[in-house]
C-alpha cells in the first residue's frame, strides 16, 4: 500500500506538471481544458494503480507459496544487500 500511496501522489504531480508545461504554459489550451485533461489523465492513472494493487499482492503470495516464505524473504534480503553494495 505504501507504493500505491506514493504512486497516487507522484502521478498527481506528473499529470499537472507535464500537461501544464506541454500545453497550458505555451497557451495551446485554455485553463478549463487543461484542468479537464489533467483530471482525466490523473483519474486514469489512479484507477490503474488501484486496480493493479491486488494483482501485486496475489503475485507476492504466489511467490511465497512457490518458494516458501522463508526462502522468499532470504532472496529479498539478498537482493537489497546487492543493490546497496552496487550503490556504493
Amino acid at each position: 500500500m505504501r507504493a500505491t500511496g506514493s504512486t497516487v501522489v507522484s502521478q498527481l504531480i506528473d499529470s499537472i506538471v507535464i500537461i501544464g508545461i506541454a500545453f497550458w504554459l505555451p497557451g495551446k489550451v485554455k485553463t478549463s481544458e487543461f484542468l479537464t485533461v489533467a483530471a482525466s489523465n490523473y483519474s486514469f492513472k489512479l484507477i490503474v494503480a488501484l486496480g493493479i494493487t491486488p494483482l501485486l499482492y496475489l503475485g507476492h503470495a504466489a511467490i511465497d507459496r512457490f518458494l516458501g516464505a522463508e526462502e522468499a524473504h532470504e532472496l529479498i534480503e539478498q537482493s537489497v544487500k546487492t543493490s546497496e553494495e552496487e550503490a556504493i
